[in-house]
């Protein structure tokens, strides 16, 4: 086994480097690699984690400045507030109570335990946009907590521009407050 030749000897060697470097590559640099691309994985899942972490709060937080600000519009009411009465104001207002076909206060289970969810349907019939617009931005526009909740526009007739339309708006009362059913 001694008596190889150089050439042997070389090609000994060589296949000896080459297996060192296999080995080497095989079962140090892959594993290194593979894991740092791991980390480097959970590190960019972390940062997206703590983006997302970041974005929920701050929607938390404007989601809660929102809830005080309703809770504050719901305080600053007069304590004889009532939705129904509120959209006959706004329909007189915004000069559509002609065209107001019915009013129907309907109940339904509050979310929350310290208000009662007070809601009414409004049904107009034939108004122009503008004027079932104006009615809107009137509602939606004053500061009082009350808000639509559907909407739902049909064409009226042979003219284009009449529509009959159905307005849901809701709003919370207090249940010291409350008045019970309507």
């Amino acid at each position: 086994m001694l008596n190889l030749s150089v050439r042997e000897k070389n090609a000994l060697v060589l296949a000896g480097i080459f297996m060192a470097l296999f080995v080497v590559v095989q079962f140090i640099y892959y594993p290194a690699m593979d894991k740092q691309q791991r980390l480097r994985t959970a590190l960019e899942y972390q940062q997206h984690s703590l983006g997302e972490m970041i974005r929920l709060q701050q929607q938390y937080q404007a989601l809660n400045r929102g809830v005080l600000d309703q809770k504050q519009m719901i305080q600053e009411r007069p304590p004889d507030f009532s939705l129904f009465s509120f959209l006959d104001a706004q329909a007189e207002q915004s000069g559509v109570k002609k065209r107001v076909d019915y009013m129907q206060p309907f109940e339904q289970e509050s979310p929350y335990p310290e208000y009662d969810l007070e809601r009414v349907k409004v049904k107009l019939k034939a108004l122009v946009l503008k004027e079932l617009m104006t009615f809107l931005f009137k509602v939606e526009e004053d500061s009082s907590g009350v808000f639509i909740t559907s909407l739902s526009i049909s064409r009226t007739g042979k003219q284009q521009d009449v529509l009959d339309a159905v307005v849901e708006a809701q709003t919370l009362i207090p249940r010291q407050i409350s008045r019970g059913s309507m």
